[in-house]
């Protein structure tokens, strides 16, 4: 056996040896000796490298310093005179001035974009340093009145502005407003970096959105280009799609996935760099990536092509290969970007009356400060005091008492145009007030949109209150009212009344599912824009109750639902204090209608239309045989989630709040929370649950 040394290795190399002895000590002696030149040399080229990396990482530490020293010394300059104060920096940039060739420059990618983009949107001022050793030209010149690049305005503000710096020069200008050009010798080297705001804060809808550099211009319309694509492709697929880039100088796509010895017919050719969007398909133990091309069939379609993808087990060569998965920013971004996707019904318009606001606008405001909007029971409801009892006394339990002398009442539920309507006084008065406010509901939701009568035949979806008008004493105070005591005291025909009174011909359904009205008659309204089932265009969904007699109260404080945690009584979701939740009333209708119309077979958005919010998907699901028929099942709750956000095409990681039921039941909103955890942030995105919290959001408590 003969060892062989390497020098500064941890371990030590043996070979057999097939020579005799005394050959072996010879050669043994001679590799030595080589092997020592070697290692002289090599221990050389290491000190020269490591030397000439000391020098490099000494010289940008220096240049880091020097930023950071240029930095102090201007920030008072520029918030007293620009009135800018500085906030973040990027990191330097080492430019080398000379002829450059684009042809070698490598492909854009979405992580490329996704690191320049925000620093060119937010870049307020640019420090230029000329290194040297020669001069260096700088050439500015203003962006037009738009930010386009390419737009003739006949302004001497626009003429180019030419400027030499000699070695050692700083430049500092505003990228935002001044486009600039550094042109020097070979050899020339120039270093920058960039200053943005302290508060970077996203325009919020409505406000007018930040002006664009043309570079930045380029990066947003390349990644929205590239998120159509995308979405493009998706609308047309069912199965996982994947990202793959053309790495030959032009790839084909063929009509079909067949032997390479039977060909197929060209579809397209796709340069070198260009990246295919598509899923992933195994034909005769071939993998071949499915995706659209921009050739039409006989409807109008764009067919699909498809690209060899194991190409090097055939003896032609590897065609493309995997682009990594998309950036986090870019799938949330992805999932929120409109498609041309026939399931998808907008929110037009919407209307409200909670005991909170009246209006829409209004609504969520006093949320941001937490208010308390429970009072206790008005008397002109009726006189609580003859229902009420002490949670803790017996009356409580063996009595038609509850615990509960606090709620959420909404004011003017008395008051009622009937005239607007053409209802007849004796009507009006028989009329449940779920009724009434269903019309004013309706009525105020359809103005907003700008619809008149002519224009309102289309279906209604009504998650009803419950049916307490009939046993009120005001039911029947009125002999002349007692022949619409029918329909005045009937629940069902709450969506009948607005469909009769404003000339609505499509459905008119009620529903009643206790919690869940509301979201029922959202859902009811999201498919019946299904085309194969039906031609609607136009839908009112609406979720209303009113709370008209203590009867209800006492029903729900036996069945353990409502509070029984002490006087002041609330709804504390996800709160160890949580003991039921307290009773509110409201009303609120939202006019859907589809994201997109049909026009000559193509879905196309009218950009003119209001829109308040698009739905993706709905789904329903009854958790079947369980601990009890109201007891939560959280595997089945997991199951709705998943189905939904399956069938909405969207990363479950891209939801970022939730508003929950969360009635203020230990159990229920334990169970609730924890099941919107596994599905919205799943187990093994540890990374994705430190970076993105879910929202839990609930307007009981």
């Amino acid at each position: 056996m003969c060892r062989s040394t390497r020098t500064g290795a941890a371990e030590l190399a043996w070979t057999p040896c097939r020579s005799n002895i005394n050959n072996s000590n010879n050669n043994s002696n001679n590799n030595n000796n080589n092997n020592n030149n070697n290692n002289n040399n090599n221990n050389n080229k290491q000190l020269t490298t490591t030397k000439t990396t000391t020098i490099i990482l000494d010289t940008l530490q220096e240049l880091d310093e020097l930023t950071a020293r240029i930095v102090e010394a201007a920030s008072p300059f520029l918030a007293d005179t620009c009135h800018f104060e500085v906030g973040a920096q990027t990191a330097c940039l080492l430019h080398e001035t000379g002829a450059w060739d684009s042809r070698v420059a490598p492909p854009l990618t979405e992580v490329d974009v996704q690191f320049w983009l925000p620093q060119l949107i937010w870049h307020r001022l640019m420090c230029i340093l000329v290194l040297g050793p020669g001069d260096t030209e700088v050439e500015l010149q203003n962006f037009p009145g738009d930010g386009s690049e390419r737009e003739e305005v006949d302004s001497e503000s626009t003429v180019p502005f030419q400027l030499k710096l000699g070695a050692g020069s700083l430049l500092i200008l505003r990228p935002d407003l001044l486009g600039h050009l550094v042109t020097g010798d070979a050899g020339n080297f120039v270093l920058s970096w960039w200053f943005s705001p302290v508060h970077r804060v996203a325009p919020t809808r409505g406000a007018p959105v930040p002006r664009l550099t043309p570079a930045a211009k380029l990066l947003d319309q390349w990644a929205l280009d590239r998120m159509r694509e995308m979405a493009r492709v998706q609308s047309r697929l069912r199965e996982h799609m994947e990202e793959w880039r053309v790495v030959v100088p032009y790839a084909y796509k063929i009509d079909s996935p067949r032997h390479l010895t039977r060909g197929g017919q060209r579809l397209e050719v796709a340069p070198k760099g260009e990246v295919l969007a598509g899923s992933v398909e195994v034909v005769d133990g071939l993998r071949w990536l499915k995706t659209l091309t921009n050739v039409l069939d006989q409807d109008g379609h764009a067919k699909f092509g498809y690209v060899l993808i194991d190409g090097e087990l055939t003896g032609v060569g590897q065609f493309i290969e995997k682009v990594p998965d998309l950036p986090r920013e870019w799938q949330v971004a992805f999932d929120r970007l409109w498609t041309c996707g026939g399931s998808q019904v907008a929110v037009r318009s919407a209307a409200c009356k909670f005991a909170a606001s009246h209006s829409l606008e209004s609504f969520w405001q006093p949320f941001a400060s937490g208010p308390d909007f429970c009072t206790q029971v008005p008397m002109y409801r009726w006189d609580h005091r003859n229902f009420w009892a002490m949670p803790d006394e017996e009356d409580v339990d063996h009595t038609r008492k509850t615990s509960v002398k606090h709620g959420a009442f909404m004011e003017g539920l008395d008051l009622f145009d009937s005239k607007r309507f053409g209802v007849s006084t004796a009507e009006a008065i028989s009329m449940d007030p779920h009724q009434r406010i269903a019309l004013e509901c309706a009525d105020e939701a359809f103005m907003r949109m700008g619809l008149t009568k002519e224009k309102l035949h289309r279906s209604v979806y009504v998650g009803g209150g419950s049916c307490e008008w009939p046993i009120t004493e005001n039911a029947f105070r009125s002999p002349a009212a007692d022949m619409y005591g029918c329909t005045g005291n009937s629940t069902t025909i709450q969506s009948n009344r607005i469909s009769f009174n404003l000339g609505l011909m499509g459905p008119s359904l009620t529903l009643i599912c206790e919690g869940a009205s509301s979201l029922m008659a959202l859902e009811r309204g999201f498919v019946s824009f299904d085309l194969a089932k039906s031609d609607n265009v136009r839908a009112l969904s609406m979720g209303l109750s009113a709370m008209l007699v203590p009867y209800t109260w006492i029903g729900l404080s036996h069945q353990g639902i409502m509070w029984r945690g002490g006087l002041h009584g609330r709804c504390k979701s996800f709160d160890d204090s949580a003991s039921g939740y307290v009773r509110g009333e409201g009303v609120g209708s939202v006019i859907l209608e589809p994201a997109a119309d049909v026009i000559d077979g193509k879905l196309v958005r009218d950009e003119s239309k209001p829109i308040m919010g698009t739905i993706l998907r709905t789904h329903l699901v009854y958790h079947g045989t369980g601990a009890g028929l109201a007891a939560p099942n959280g595997p089945a709750e997991q199951a709705l989630v998943a189905q939904t956000v399956r069938q909405a095409r969207i990363d479950p990681m891209s939801v970022d709040a939730v508003e929950c039921n969360a009635e203020g039941r230990s159990l229920f909103d334990a169970v609730e929370a924890a099941s919107l955890l596994r599905i919205l942030r799943p187990p093994g995105k540890l990374h994705g649950q430190a970076q993105e919290p879910l929202l839990l959001a609930a307007c009981k408590t």
